[in-house]
């Protein structure tokens, strides 16, 4: 009984410890994508809200995560913007369209 419980606890802390890696990458990823548009990246929005597993390339099965967050184009208005990984790769991205 030890064993599984300290097996499952194991295994919830491990996800816990890659959840917050793969935020930190797509955080870096977000603000790379945010620059190059002259934007300016709300950090603290940037959150998970989407995660299902996937046929991958390299690995038989890989986690695909849906990160959304918002930009601003240095004025009040908010863009939904949101970003996919594979694993630890971006694989799509998406900005909401705006006028300056």
């Amino acid at each position: 009984m030890n064993t599984i419980f300290i097996f499952i606890l194991l295994v919830i802390l491990g996800y816990f410890i890659d959840n917050l890696a793969k935020r930190e990458k797509a955080k870096a990823y977000a603000k790379k994508l945010v620059d190059s548009f002259n934007l300016q990246f709300l950090d603290d929005s940037i959150f998970c809200a989407k995660m299902k597993i996937i046929r991958g390339v390299k690995y038989p099965y890989s986690i695909q995560r849906k990160y959304h967050f918002y930009a601003s184009p240095f004025s009040e208005k908010r863009l939904q913007c949101y970003l996919v990984m594979n694993g630890s790769q971006m694989s799509d991205w998406y900005i909401e369209p705006y006028s300056e």
